[in-house]
Formats: structure tokens, sequence, C-alpha cells
């Protein structure tokens, strides 16, 4: 029997689901127990129940045994962990800023204009492989987007937007003030069976210059025909390059704009839903470069 991408990921999501109903029934069993409430914080906000895990790391950062992880966790889903205490493990949860109605009404129309005159020019998402050369790998990404020269319609009002949105974010994320080097834009189409693996999106560039902040524009036809799609942002040792296996799971709604540190690990769950290109879950992935 082959197992294929999505299999894993179904997989995954299931023992989870199972896991946390065993943490809940024990809970209830032993409430004083700090150590369970924690593991059951941590695996709600692994599930998405992100409002759940919320309460329970508040309630954690009162009376439990990591207080000051717990108030860094709980001010990173309020939304402001900048000042909102200390987390006590080197890969700590990876920092985000999530924005809803990103975009008027007017910026969405244009967007959705490149899409049906782009149409025909989506090609295949490439990815970097481990021989360094540049190419599609299924196993790793399975999307499709345009890319530089379809974009530079959007690319001038895009960007000036985003800046706008993303300055008063980065104390948030960790990261100072800086001028843009440069700006980078995809539009990604993710159909059924698409996705990408673990990855960062650190990479250097012509010129010397660095991606320093993610920003994902999220845009789909309402209601949705599609499933899955989420965004796994996995806690990560920013100093040292690694990744542990906790993460915060986020379903991005349409017009939202997800904003975290390029060098965090990160997944795109599989898509499931219809084929056709109207119906796909739409990233418009921009880069925002140190010099």
């Amino acid at each position: 029997m082959n197992v294929t991408y999505d299999d894993v990921c179904d997989c995954a999501e299931i023992l989870h689901e199972r896991a946390l109903a065993v943490l809940v029934q024990r809970l209830a069993e032993r409430p004083a127990d700090g150590g369970l409430r924690w593991r059951l914080a941590e695996m709600l906000r692994c599930t998405g129940d992100l409002s759940g895990a919320l309460r329970e790391y508040r309630r954690l950062a009162e009376e439990g045994p990591r207080r000051e992880a717990a108030g860094y966790v709980a001010g990173l889903l309020a939304g402001d962990a900048s000042g909102a205490g200390q987390y006590d493990e080197a890969a700590a949860p990876a920092p985000f800023v999530l924005l809803d109605e990103a975009l008027d009404e007017a910026q969405r129309s244009s967007l959705w204009g490149v899409v049906e005159e782009q149409r025909n020019a989506f090609t295949s998402s490439r990815v970097f492989r481990y021989d360094n050369a540049y190419g599609v790998v299924s196993a790793d990404r399975v999307s499709r987007g345009l890319h530089r020269g379809e974009l530079r319609g959007i690319r001038d009002w895009y960007t000036e937007r985003l800046g706008r949105l993303i300055e008063p974010c980065l104390a948030t994320l960790g990261i100072a003030p800086f001028v843009p080097a440069r700006w980078e834009l995809h539009l990604l189409s993710y159909g059924d069976g698409d996705h990408f693996s673990i990855h960062t999106d650190t990479l250097a560039r012509e010129g010397g210059t660095r991606r320093a902040v993610t920003a994902v524009y999220y845009f789909h036809r309402t209601p949705r025909r599609f499933t899955g799609g989420d965004v796994l942002l996995f806690d990560t040792d920013r100093r040292a390059g690694q990744m542990e296996t906790r993460f915060t799971r986020l379903t991005p709604e349409d017009n939202s704009l997800l904003i975290f540190p390029s060098d965090c690990y990160h997944q795109v769950t599989p898509v499931h839903g219809p084929a056709n290109l109207e119906e796909s879950r739409f990233a418009l992935v921009a880069w925002m470069h140190r010099g």
C-alpha cells in the first residue's frame, strides 16, 4: 500500500484529537495538576483551538509551574507577546500576527482580476532541493503560482499597504524596525491535494539581501468549498535554526493577513476540494528583505 503525504497528515490530526480527549478526561479527574494543564494547553494550540488554548495558558500564567512561559504564549495568542513574559526554552512558539479584513473591496477586486487575467500563466511551484538545485519536488511542495512579471500591476500599491500593516507588528515578532531592501512577491494557488511540507523562508538572494519577514494574504471564494490548507507554525530556536514538533495551528480566513519571521519553521497542510482554479485557496506571499 502506498502511503501519501495526505495520509500522514490525516493520521497526525486523528492522533492529536484522540490525545486531546484523553487529556481532558484526566484533567477532569486531577484539576490541580499543572503539568496536565500545560499539556492540555499545548494540545489545544496544536489542534487549532486557540481560544481554548489561550484560556488554559492564562490560567497557568496565574497559578502554573511555568508562569513566565505561559504568560508569553498567552500574550502571543492574544495578539502581542512583546511584553508578556519570557519563554523558558530555546525553541519558543513562533511569534505571529494575524490580521482580519486586511484589504478593501477595490484592492481585493484587483487581486481577483490578476487571477482571471493570468489564469493560464500559473506554473508549478518550485523549491530548492537538497542538492541546491531549484526545481519541482512534489513530495515537498505542490501548488501553482505567479511570480514577478505577472504581478507588476499590483506590486506598488500592495507593498505600500503591507509596509504600513507590518511596521507596528515588528515588536511582537521580535524584529527591530528596518527599511526593506526589497520586496519579493508570489501568488500561489492551492487546489485539491496541494500542500507545502515543513520549511523556512530564509533564502539569500542576489545582492546579498535576505528574507526577514513573511506576510501571507489569504483569499478565496465564499463560502469556501475546500478543507485543509491550515498553517502550522512550529516552535523554533531561531538562533540555532532548529525546530520542535510542537506547533500553533492557524486556519486563515478570507481577507486575512498572516505575518511571522521568515526564519520560523512552518507547513501548509493538504487542501481537499475542487480542482478548478476559481475555488482554490489563494495565498499572496510577500517577503520583506533586509539588506
